[in-house]
Parts: C-alpha cells; structure tokens; sequence
C-alpha cells in the first residue's frame, strides 16, 4: 500500500521497476530529448534569441538527467540542488538583461514539453493498465514538485548574480561612461583602457531611449542591446 511523503504518493515496487526501465532507455536517448525540450522552450519564450539556443541545450539536459536519476527511485524532489549547469544558464539570464520571470516561463514551458514526452513513453512503456495510471500520477506530481522545488535556488541565484554582475567590470565601464558625458576631468589614457574605446578621436553619437519594455528585460540591458546593434549597422 501506498505512503504519502510531502503530498507525493511513493511509487510501488512495480511501478517504481518500470519507472527505471523508462529512465534508463531515455537515458540513451538524453540528447535527442533535451534537443525537443529545447526547442519547445525557444518556440514558447520568445524573447530568447537563436545564440542562446546551445546554453538552453546544456541547461535543459543536466535537468533531464538529475530528473531521471532522482524520479525513478522516488527520491524526494524537495530541497534538490540545480545541475551546475543550469546554474551557468541563470547567470547567462542576468548577464543578457532578462528578468527572473523569463527564466521561470523557460521552466514552465520546459516541463510542459517534457511531461508530454515521457507520458508517451510511459504509455507505450508499461503495459499493466494499473501500473500505468499509477506511474502517470506519481510522475505527474513529482515533476510539479521538482519544477516547485527548483523555484528557490532559480530565484536565489538569479538575485545573487545580479548583484554580483551589478558589481562587476560592466558595471564599472558604465560609470566612468557617465563621467565623461558629465564633462568631468578623467584620465584619457586610463579611461580608454578602461573601456577599451579610444578617448583621442572624433566621434559620432546617438540617443536611445524606451517607454516600455515588457517580458525583454530592463531598461538598461533593452537599450544597450539596442545600442550594440545599432553601432553593428553603422
């Protein structure tokens, strides 16, 4: 019979046998899988841009992986750790300007798109009509609580690199960008080495500004993509 652990049913032991047949064969397949999950992601978020597709790859891969070694064996999602490379990801979110919403829309839409996979496998999987119903409400509520477990450490992440980035070198080159326009007195040399941008030239400029950004990130990062593309044209 049947225990409750944190609101999740543990899986019986047949049910758990199969569970680790299927993991273990999605194993194999691991890249093809995370490649649809992927692109899923891309086509459901759109603000994500086509160079970010290979850092989604790895992200969505390591999830997949830690899932099906932890899921089989109904280990308690509650309190997991994030893949190490999935946490390279959140810091790519910070570092590019998108806010943590976008990043939790990229898990939403990840795990809708797994689910679908593995429920199909699990239906052409196992056979014993019993077995399967039980499988596909074990793994339906686990991998609700795997994508509400992983929520804290995303959000802890994300905050902890932003501030952190915040800090950092970019940072550091937007201030002394604001010097300058000030007309305050700096160093030419110092500076341009600072910015890796020669002080000593003529030179051409122009005004961005944005009255709404929505889901594609802060004012900020909006705009010096904006800015970078731009200066690409010219």
């Amino acid at each position: 019979m049947l225990t409750t652990r944190n609101g999740i049913q543990e899986p019986s032991v047949e049910c758990r046998l199969a569970l680790i047949a299927l993991a273990e064969d999605l194993r194999g397949d691991l890249e093809q899988v995370a490649g649809e999950v992927a692109g899923a992601i891309h086509r459901g978020v759109e603000v994500l841009s086509e160079d970010m597709f290979p850092d989604t790859l790895v992200s969505t891969q390591a999830n997949i992986a830690l899932v099906m070694t932890l899921l089989p064996e109904g280990a308690d999602p509650v309190g997991v750790e994030l893949p190490v490379d999935a946490t390279h990801y959140v810091r790519e979110f910070v570092h590019r300007g998108f806010p943590l919403e976008t990043l939790l829309a990229v898990y939403r839409v990840g795990h809708g798109a797994f689910w679908q996979l593995w429920l199909e496998r699990m239906r052409e999987g196992i056979e014993d009509r019993e077995v399967l119903a039980e499988a596909i409400a074990f793994c339906s509520a686990w991998t609700f609580g795997y994508i509400d477990a992983v929520a804290k450490p995303l959000a802890s992440g994300f905050l902890v690199e932003k501030e952190r980035w915040a800090r950092s070198a970019v940072a550091q080159r937007a201030e002394e960008v604001a010097l300058v326009l000030e007309g305050r007195p700096v160093d030419e040399q110092r500076t341009s080495a600072r910015l890796r941008y020669e002080l000593g030239r003529r030179h051409v400029a122009y005004v961005l500004w944005a009255e709404e950004v929505g889901a594609f990130g802060d004012a900020d990062s909006v705009l010096s993509r904006a800015a970078a593309a731009i200066g690409r044209a010219l």
